[in-house]
């Protein structure tokens, strides 16, 4: 009697203990929040500056798929937002009816919609990009026909807002790096710290650092503090007159995030958009991924026999029948079809899951039962555990 109730506690706690591990695969990914705010003043003016700016904000983006790719679309609950920073006299109805065109939340949609509205969101971006370039440049010939971002107010009123709780949050600013806007009865100013730039032109010298810290010099902080947000500014731009423009353009950038909070803080000097891309990846530890079409890539073959992955497969499953259900199937940018798969029979824990095939080597992946290989036989998947008799499925 003694020996059965001691194998009886083995038994629980090994259910127990394996009950736990599935349910660890169940953690939800920490999302990613990228947040592009755009400086669209005077700097479009410059020499192929439009141009540019397109190829960051692909980069850019590229970036945040890789983020949506790693949760296999149906577990990402990431964020894409394009935002312009406030100008005078633009239409403002105008813009935010581009900007709410131009931002996705994948956690607003269900598990079956995820992929198809990355798809739709991802295919229209370029155009929707081009439609507000086109808008910020539209009648405009000269400097003075544009109005200077105002960056310190997006700052203030407007980022707390996008910010989202719990995420890793990246604001990516594309700026020439001079904060300049028109004095419309907003500008704020208490001793040498101003919510503009204009205290430069007091610092063009050569002991402009010295005096910085000591006349304690730079932006105004909002009201804002922001440690769960790395910020990127790209495309600063210097004025060639002063030969230190640069470092006190960065010192003044630092000095302002680092008041409001923010830990990770990278300045990127205009460059070779190449550099630019590889300072993106390293920012958000993130790949970036090619932007186009999900479609099966040129040169990898679809399934041999005319085989389609998705539907039901009957098998067994450490000596238990068992029904596999394959939906959602999309082929990656490498040519591995990922998949969503339930077992029906083992509850929740095995329901909605994510699965890889990989074509090149006819190995499988499961994310709950483990790995093992495939063939196709009449037009049909065969699936066969790594481990002897341990699950095997055929397709019906």
């Amino acid at each position: 009697m003694n020996l059965i109730k001691i194998v009886l506690v083995c038994v629980s706690l090994f259910v127990c203990c394996s009950s736990g591990d599935r349910s660890s695969h169940q953690q939800p990914a920490v999302p990613h929040n990228f947040i592009l705010l755009l400086d669209l003043s005077d700097r479009l003016q410059d020499r192929n500056q439009v141009d540019r700016d397109m190829k960051i904000i692909t980069s850019i983006f590229s970036a945040f798929k890789s983020a949506v790719k790693k949760n296999m679309y149906i577990r990402s609950s990431d964020q894409f937002n394009i935002i312009v920073a406030p100008q005078k006299n633009e239409n403002q109805r105008d813009i935010i009816q581009m900007e709410n065109q131009l931002q996705i939340n994948l956690k607003s949609f269900t598990t079956g919609q995820k992929k198809k509205q990355f798809d739709l969101f991802e295919q229209g971006l370029t155009s929707r990009v081009k439609t507000l370039y086109n808008f910020a440049v539209r009648g405009k010939k000269t400097s003075s026909d544009y109005f200077g971002a105002d960056i310190w107010k997006f700052f203030n009123d407007d980022l707390q807002d996008i910010i989202v709780p719990g995420a890793v949050n990246h604001l990516f600013i594309i700026t020439d790096g001079y904060i300049y806007f028109e004095d419309y009865g907003k500008t704020q100013h208490t001793k040498n710290r101003h919510s503009s730039c204009k205290f430069m032109s007091e610092l063009r010298e050569p002991d402009w650092e010295e005096k910085f810290d000591r006349e304690d010099y730079g932006i105004i902080p909002t009201s804002g503090s922001y440690p769960n947000l790395d910020v990127m500014i790209l495309e600063i731009d210097p004025e060639p007159e002063f030969p230190d423009e640069y470092s006190m353009l960065t010192k003044i950038w630092k000095k302002w995030l680092w008041e409001m909070k923010i830990k990770k803080v990278h300045i990127t000097k205009i460059g070779p958009v190449d550099k630019v891309n590889e300072d993106i990846s390293e920012f958000v530890g993130l790949s970036l991924t090619k932007v186009g079409s999900l479609s099966t890539p040129e040169g990898i073959p679809e399934p041999a026999n005319g085989a389609k992955l998705e539907g039901r497969f009957i098998g067994t499953m450490e000596g238990y029948s068992r029904e596999l259900v394959i939906e959602e199937v999309f082929i990656d940018d490498d040519g591995n079809s990922n998949f969503v798969y339930s077992i029906k029979g083992l509850g929740s824990q095995e329901k909605h899951r994510n699965g890889k095939l990989n074509g090149s080597d006819y190995s499988i992946e499961f994310e709950t039962i483990g790995a093992g290989h495939y063939e196709i036989k009449n037009g049909r998947y065969v699936f066969m555990s790594s481990r002897t008799s341990e699950w095997t499925f055929t397709q019906i």
